[in-house]
């Protein structure tokens, strides 16, 4: 993601809502653990970007799903990770 054009874009409501969920940098996603309700929010906001993205949902999952999946409808949360 281009820092500039990410800076550039954002109103500074936006730059604090993101800065709060911004991953460490040792990880490949960036940002994580955003409260499902946000979704689209966070979605339209990336779509402003330009950059592709890619959001992977976090939340409970039953039991006979492998650990890394989780539904839309069941997620209580998501992470983005760049494409």
């Amino acid at each position: 993601m281009d820092k500039f054009v990410w800076f550039s874009i954002l109103s500074s409501k936006e730059h604090e809502f993101f800065n709060q969920y911004r991953s460490p940098k040792s990880e490949a996603s960036v940002f994580k653990q955003i409260p499902i309700g946000y979704l689209d929010t966070v979605k339209s906001v990336l779509k402003r970007t330009g950059g592709a993205f890619r959001i992977v949902y976090r939340g409970p999952r039953p039991h006979h799903y492998s650990q890394a999946m989780t539904w839309k409808q069941d997620a209580r949360a998501f992470t983005v990770y760049p494409r």
